[in-house]
């Protein structure tokens, strides 16, 4: 079957799925003078789902008797669980919802017998996915961004706008950070924020394994830094001859450094080969060995975390350790660098960027760029400019 017929089917089994979900929509059901069913749909990925967390506490108290569920995705499922705010977190596999037809009926039939009541979809980002979810979710009362179209095209979005009866605006300030949209939604719900402080919840068993790993490397008496290599976009990493020159440059400075190399087992033996013996057996990699949920103990004890733009930036700055992140232009005031009202327990992350007048192009680079290599916003940090940010925290006490 050749590429244009897959497309074809694919288009008419959402369309086919679109059209039942109207039919499950319009079923009667009970309605209630309260919802007693609240659903958040939060099925991006790590960095969006940590700077939303700080909504799910003032989400709880205005909806006191309510059941409140938690939809995330299976890739953010580890940071959700430990959640005190919710009375329990559902699961979608959103890749796996995206590729399998089969799958996508199987969940949605499933979404249709949860009896939700009011469906609150707070991704500025909109898609196809979780308009789907909300179509078939029969919610007799659902909220949402009127969205931008970094995840949708024109027509979808205009489907999916007709199934909200409510759809929150933008206030008409020019690139608000995400925790700013974030507090707008809530507001919209008729919350009060007095206060939006980023933390995440950590259970005995994560604080277990952090404790571990320090016994099982000695780390107690060392300055150490974790760094993120890793990103899901390739686009957005700053590179294994950088990351190797920051890591000699750290340790001419701090003889007591050593470094905790974190990510997906595809980052596994990232610097495995970086600098003499002395440095190599400072370098500690447990890429593939740590679950999200891991990630803010382990951040908690260490003196500094340098990484690419991913979602782990973000559990760092939620731990209050100091962090320097290597940021492009893409989205460059969305997320990083944090600003608005949001606080943190320790000092914000800084952000290392190279200026361009194409700031702000959502990822979509005017440059011609080999498939797999970083874009020219990353490309051009050089590792100066990464020190810069780093030598002042090299320069405090040790751990």
């Amino acid at each position: 079957m050749n590429a244009s017929i897959r497309h074809g089917l694919a288009g008419l089994s959402k369309l086919l799925l679109w059209k039942m979900g109207q039919m499950v929509d319009a079923v009667p059901r009970k309605r209630h003078a309260r919802p007693e069913h609240v659903l958040i749909a939060r099925i991006d990925v790590i960095g969006d789902f940590v700077l939303f967390a700080p909504s799910l506490p003032y989400i709880r108290n205005k909806f006191p008797d309510a059941r409140l569920s938690l939809l995330v995705d299976r890739a953010t499922l580890d940071l959700a669980k430990d959640c005190p705010f919710v009375d329990d977190i559902l699961c979608v596999d959103v890749p796996r919802y995206r590729r399998n037809g089969v799958y996508r009926a199987w969940f949605l039939s499933r979404v249709a017998t949860w009896g939700v009541d009011l469906f609150l979809n707070p991704a500025y980002s909109r898609e196809l996915v979780c308009d789907e979810l909300a179509l078939w979710s029969g919610a007799r009362h659902r909220i949402a961004w009127d969205a931008n179209l970094s995840n949708m095209i024109p027509k979808e979005k205009t489907s999916g706008d007709r199934i909200y009866d409510e759809l929150v605006r933008d206030s008409g300030s020019s690139d608000p950070h995400e925790s700013e949209r974030n507090i707008a939604f809530i507001r919209h719900l008729g919350i009060e924020v007095p206060a939006y402080p980023l933390k995440l919840w950590q259970s005995p068993a994560s604080r277990r394994f952090a404790e571990s790993v320090w016994s099982r490397h000695q780390l107690e008496k060392y300055f150490v830094v974790s760094l993120l290599p890793g990103s899901m976009h390739s686009f957005k990493r700053w590179g294994e001859v950088k990351f190797r020159s920051l890591v000699e440059r750290i340790s001419s400075v701090r003889t007591d450094a050593h470094f905790l190399i974190l990510g997906t087992k595809a980052d596994r033996g990232f610097l495995s080969g970086n600098g003499g013996p002395e440095v190599k057996t400072r370098i500690h990699d447990l890429c593939g060995e740590t679950k999200l949920d891991e990630l803010g103990p382990i951040f908690e004890r260490c003196s500094l975390v340098v990484g690419n733009d991913t979602g782990p930036i973000h559990i760092a700055a939620a731990a209050g350790v100091p962090t320097i992140c290597i940021v492009g232009g893409g989205h460059f005031g969305r997320f990083l660098p944090y600003s608005g009202p949001m606080t943190t327990s320790g000092p914000a992350p800084e952000a290392v960027h190279f200026p361009m007048e194409c700031f702000g192009c959502n990822w979509r680079c005017i440059y011609t760029v080999p498939d797999g290599d970083p874009y020219p916003c990353i490309v051009s940090i050089s590792v100066d400019d990464v020190m810069k940010k780093v030598t002042p925290w090299l320069r405090s006490p040790q751990a």
